[in-house]
């Protein structure tokens, strides 16, 4: 039994040395990081859009990693100090003056 037992591991072993084809990255937007070939940055035109308000972004954490960042896409569509970005788990009373304030 501890024969077989070993054999398996020597087998695991030797698929430590087999090579992972590793693929280049996409080229990535300089707007908004996503990839190329899934951008439409190119859509958005040169005048950003102009707002009577200001937009706020409540972002979790690990959304700024997912692929499909919006944000930073709808950053690029407004002019600056349009738009405020409040990260955060949880968005409890005590922000939502904070809110109110931006």
């Amino acid at each position: 039994m501890a024969e077989g037992i070993e054999e398996e591991l020597a087998q695991l072993a030797d698929l430590t040395h087999i090579e992972i084809g590793r693929r280049e990255k996409r080229p990535l937007c300089n707007i908004c990081s996503r990839p190329v070939g899934v951008c439409w940055c190119w859509s958005l035109g040169r005048q950003r859009v102009e707002t009577s308000c200001r937009v706020v972004i409540l972002q979790h954490p690990h959304e700024e990693k997912r692929c499909l960042r919006t944000a930073p896409i709808l950053q690029a569509a407004l002019p600056k100090g349009a738009y405020v970005e409040v990260k955060g788990k949880r968005f409890p009373f005590s922000r939502l003056v904070y809110l109110e304030n931006t």
